[in-house]
């Protein structure tokens, strides 16, 4: 029975979070519409430097989240999404939560 509790633990800790990483979702500025910048790259830290932006994606861009990573160990987190239309189509990149809407 033990060997059983385990694996069901095992198969929630591992499937659950997947799951929710594959939502579909649009962008919307967080404080009131206009476009969100994608970033390459958050490992030191939000970078808006031009080296780092993947592109400028309109509000109401449809996307994919692929990935979640916390900023300083809060509540807020960035999300790596997959661009589906408009001018960042196709492409990846790290926005923070609040600047996506799930469906």
């Amino acid at each position: 029975m033990r060997k059983v509790f385990c694996l069901i633990l095992l198969i929630i800790t591992i499937v659950v979070p997947v799951l929710a990483l594959a939502q579909d979702g649009t962008l919307s500025k967080a404080n009131g519409g206009g476009s969100v910048l994608l970033l390459k790259d958050i490992s030191n830290g939000p970078d808006p430097s031009e080296g780092n932006q993947v592109c400028m994606a309109e509000d109401g861009t449809k996307i994919t989240i692929l990935d979640k990573a916390p900023y300083m160990k809060i509540q807020n987190f960035w999300l790596k999404i997959q661009a589906h239309n408009g001018s960042c189509e196709g492409k990846e990149g790290w926005v923070a939560q609040e600047n996506v809407k799930l469906k």
